[in-house]
């Protein structure tokens, strides 16, 4: 049987790729990631994951999220809809994977441990954008959270040679499939890339019945899926089509630059009008954009038919930004703003009103600034109403 307290805990694998290694863990939550080679140790881990029947440390953020009230936020009961009761721990029911990092953005939120375009751009403009630890100021319902450097190691060479072969013989090779009912496919920007396509060959051939396996996508939404992808897609049970918007118009191009609206909206409506896909839509939450989410609500009331939404009663799925654009950056008098528009019920005032807040946004700012430079743009003109809540930058 799955464990009863969380089924992602006995049947999720989240593959992470550093590397030439993969690291296991249960979702993507999960803090500790286990070097899948080592065969002792991941059985040790895996073991300890499965026997939990409580909170176990490394679900800390989790916990956080559950105990937010933000109903869309609560990966641990989500779980009961992709993993079946009956399934054998251990066995592989629902997989997050991302082979590769290769993408076309190089949004502001983000970097080069999760997209080529930024690690190019890094290197072409030498920057060095290490985090400044800051100091907090616990308000709400505080807690701690530990965020983890990435280790990455990016080569780029002028063709930017793919080493994800490697890594998915290495998978398919390393986890049977065969019970497999969710697969979340993730990047870099999957459909940028082949390696999805490389998976849904593979599972037509060994998995039994595909019609009981549905696909989650996580994508910026400036590619429409190939002939071959659409056709692949016929033999599975459900598709999900997890598009990453933080906001629309001259606000998205900032935010995911170099991509722009114009045309990634339209490739949005034309992938909930020309396929059987859902969407269910992903915003990362920033003190820029946390004014503006409803505007990216009302767009998608108005160009999105109600039954294409994965979730019906949660347009969005609010994700609080982490590290150089924290979250925790809104000081008291955004905090204001914000409950003041949306009303203490809302999913934005419910996530800002369990986070801690970080005393200083100068290091937020001093990035933003650099970054504006750069990329000949102005925060100030493109988040007008943020602007006078931080008086000092």
């Amino acid at each position: 049987m799955a464990n009863k307290f969380c089924r992602h805990l006995s049947n999720g694998y989240k593959i992470n790729v550093q590397g030439d290694k993969l690291l296991w863990s249960p979702c993507c939550f999960y803090t500790k990631k286990t070097d899948m080679s080592n065969a002792i140790e991941l059985k040790r881990d895996m073991e300890y994951a499965h026997n939990a029947t409580d909170w176990l440390p490394e679900c800390s953020s989790c916990k956080v999220m559950e105990e937010s009230g933000v109903e869309i936020l609560k990966p641990r009961l989500n779980a009961n809809h992709m993993i079946s009761a009956d399934s054998v721990p251990g066995d592989c029911v629902n997989l997050e994977i991302s082979f590769d990092t290769k993408c076309n953005a190089a949004c502001l939120s983000c970097g080069s441990y999760c997209s080529t375009t930024w690690a190019k751009f890094e290197k072409k403009h030498d920057l060095n954008l290490s985090g400044v630890v800051p100091k907090v100021i616990k308000i709400g319902n505080p807690f701690e959270r530990k965020i983890a450097e990435v280790q990455y190691k990016i080569t780029l060479s002028d063709d930017d040679t793919d080493t994800s072969d490697v890594l998915f013989r290495k998978l398919i090779k390393t986890v049977p499939l065969d019970k497999l009912e969710t697969i979340f496919i993730m990047g870099g920007e999957p459909f940028y890339t082949k390696s999805h396509i490389k998976m849904l060959r593979h599972l037509k051939e060994v998995h039994p019945d595909l019609s009981k396996v549905s696909i989650r996508y996580q994508s910026n939404g400036s590619i429409f899926p190939s002939d071959e992808v659409l056709k692949l897609w016929e033999d599975y049970k459900s598709i999900v089509y997890g598009a990453s918007f933080d906001g629309i118009g001259e606000r998205f191009d900032y935010l995911r630059w170099p991509l722009k609206w114009f045309r990634c909206g339209p490739i949005l409506k034309r992938i909930m009008t020309e396929t059987r896909a859902q969407l269910h839509v992903n915003c990362t939450i920033s003190p820029l954009n946390v004014l503006y989410v409803d505007d990216l609500e009302i767009w998608l009331k108005e160009n999105i038919p109600a039954n294409k939404m994965k979730y019906a009663h949660n347009l969005i799925r609010p994700n609080a930004c982490m590290g150089t654009m924290d979250l925790k950056y809104c000081n008291q008098k955004l905090r204001d703003k914000v409950y003041e528009k949306y009303g203490a019920d809302h999913d934005i005032s419910k996530m800002l009103a369990s986070l801690e807040m970080y005393e200083d946004a100068g290091p937020m700012f001093s990035y933003i600034e650099q970054m504006d430079k750069i990329r000949r743009l102005d925060w100030r003109k493109t988040f007008p109403d943020v602007v006078d809540c931080y008086s000092n930058v």
